[in-house]
């Protein structure tokens, strides 16, 4: 992902944060896909049985 040059400091940081960011992200909204199940704004339907 990164290579060698001046500014390897700056562009693991950036780099990080945007991980940061992404992976929090995906979190919060698992979490509210949770919270939308558990008060029914969404219903579990499964498979549909033949």
């Amino acid at each position: 992902m990164m290579r060698g040059s001046q500014d390897d400091k700056a562009r693991g940081n950036k780099m990080a944060r945007a991980l940061a960011f992404r992976v929090g992200f995906s979190i919060v909204l698992f979490i509210c896909v949770l919270l939308a199940r558990k008060f029914g704004y969404i219903k579990p339907t499964g498979l549909p049985l033949r």
